[in-house]
């Protein structure tokens, strides 16, 4: 999916000769942030022949960042979810403060 920042695919008919794309179900994009959007951004529901689209997809809490216009692509969102999520242009400086290598990774994590 060239460039995207994100896909969220939709589906083939699962009685289409050339199926190739099964259907997203159940997907929970939350609490993400792209940065540097500038060729293509998020697109909700691409791909296959467009009849089967994502079912019980939850998108929210996500923070996109870039100069391409649009942002979020609804191509083919189904039932899809859509809850506090920003978008803004040319890469702001990101919310809070950056992550470093105390806060990731499995130091980060008690067992």
């Amino acid at each position: 999916m060239q460039d995207y920042g994100f896909v969220l695919g939709a589906g083939d008919s699962y009685t289409n000769p050339g199926f190739s794309h099964a259907q997203v179900v159940n997907a929970n994009v939350s609490n993400n942030i792209w940065i540097n959007l500038n060729v293509r951004g998020v697109i909700i529901g691409h791909g296959g022949d467009g009849s089967v689209s994502p079912d019980g997809c939850t998108f929210a809490n996500n923070a996109l960042r870039g100069s391409v216009s649009p942002l979020i692509n609804l191509s083919h969102p189904g039932n899809t979810v859509f809850t506090n999520n920003t978008t803004s242009g040319s890469n702001p400086a990101m919310p809070g403060t950056p992550l470093t290598t105390t806060n990731t990774g499995p130091a980060s994590y008690s067992y």
